[in-house]
């Protein structure tokens, strides 16, 4: 794992230990996702390909992921590695991230060390698309792609509200299982659809324990929310590729069933099993995803505009640790820019909270006070 000494590996998450000897790096490392609009998550478990044992384990943690979901629906993932102790030559460090860079489908690597690497090493490293630099070297590159990044001026750039959101999941266990989801497997996943369907069905599992009342948990529901719109993304913009705009609703529907289930042998096979644990008593049986006619109403409404679904998640994350900071009009200001691109994104954002209230059968107050909290921004 990383060089975070005092970070507790677990099977069901990592607990984030606030005297980090890298925490500076780490911060530093949020910062300029953050200010060059990609989306970051930090300390990123990642698992075995296949799981021979009961216990699922994890093999190494990606301190940050930066990931930048782009207009035309791709997704490029960087791994930022923060190294605060030199216990391997940077050439090694390099071949160390280009290996974790290749086994979870990423697209670069920056390492960022305590002591200046060689240069050789740097050219070296660049042939296998990684970077590397000192702490030094990494804030001047980070300030040529904008020059005030290492400014607190966002709610997600604040590593401390990074800590209150682990917290959430150390202090009520019934939600590590989705804090562990939200954070490892969502950016990890290559499978939209299969994540999207994992996101309701764990927030099916806790919807009795939420309560709107209380600021962490309206952090977790807002940040489901960030996951779903990460998911639904690139889903939307795949779909568009072969959807005919010219199809009737009839014809729109049976492709995009088969679309979510991952095709339609998927969907079938699945159809086939409930419909022999119904005892085969009628053959007309459904599976649908939930609240079906609501998603397809959605999703007709997302294709209106597919290349904006990207520029809600940085809004929609800033809007989960929101509710784990004090409201600062300095901040505020940062997401209604964010907010403020387009008209668009605000409405996406209502739809999509609203699809997943009713979905998940999650009190309604929580959609209610995920949209006064939009609107108390603006």
């Amino acid at each position: 794992m990383g060089s975070a000494c005092y970070a507790i590996l677990t099977n069901r998450g990592l607990i984030l230990a606030r005297s980090d000897q890298d925490r500076y790096q780490k911060e530093m490392a949020i910062r300029y996702a953050v200010a060059t609009d990609q989306v970051p998550f930090l300390e990123v478990l990642v698992p075995n390909k296949s799981e021979i044992s009961d216990v699922e384990k994890r093999i190494t943690d990606i301190d940050v992921m930066a990931i930048d979901l782009r207009h035309d629906g791709s997704i490029k993932k960087t791994i930022i590695d923060c190294k605060d102790r030199n216990k391997m030559s940077a050439i090694n460090r390099s071949f160390w991230a280009a290996g974790l860079m290749q086994y979870t489908s990423s697209d670069q690597s920056i390492v960022i060390l305590r002591n200046t690497p060689e240069e050789a090493h740097r050219l070296s490293a660049k042939q296998i698309n990684v970077q590397l630099f000192d702490e030094t070297n990494f804030i001047s590159f980070a300030r040529s792609q904008k020059i005030d990044f290492d400014k607190s001026n966002s709610y997600c750039s604040d590593i401390e509200n990074w800590h209150k959101f682990e917290d959430i999941f150390l202090k009520w266990k019934v939600f590590s299982d989705i804090g562990t989801f939200m954070n490892c497997n969502v950016p990890l996943t290559k499978e939209y659809d299969k994540t999207f369907r994992g996101l309701i069905s764990h927030l099916r599992h806790i919807r009795g324990e939420l309560d709107p009342k209380k600021n962490e948990h309206m952090a977790l529901y807002s940040n489901a929310v960030f996951c779903i719109t990460f998911c639904i993304s690139p889903l939307v913009n795949d779909f568009k590729n072969v959807f005919d705009p010219r199809h009737d609703r009839k014809q729109f529907e049976s492709m995009l069933r088969y679309f979510i289930w991952g095709g339609r042998e998927s969907y079938l096979l699945r159809l086939k099993l409930k419909y022999n644990l119904s005892g085969g008593n009628n053959d007309t049986v459904e599976f649908e995803l939930r609240e079906w006619n609501r998603f397809l109403e959605l999703f007709r409404t997302l294709l209106e505009a597919p290349t904006l679904i990207p520029e809600c998640c940085l809004p929609a994350k800033e809007i989960s640790f929101r509710n784990l900071d004090e409201i600062s009009e300095e901040k505020d200001l940062r997401v209604k820019e964010l907010l403020t691109k387009n008209k668009r994104i605000r409405q996406f954002l209502f739809s999509i909270s609203e699809y997943t209230m009713r979905a998940t059968g999650i009190p309604p107050e929580m959609h209610e006070q995920y949209e006064n909290s939009i609107n108390e921004i603006m």
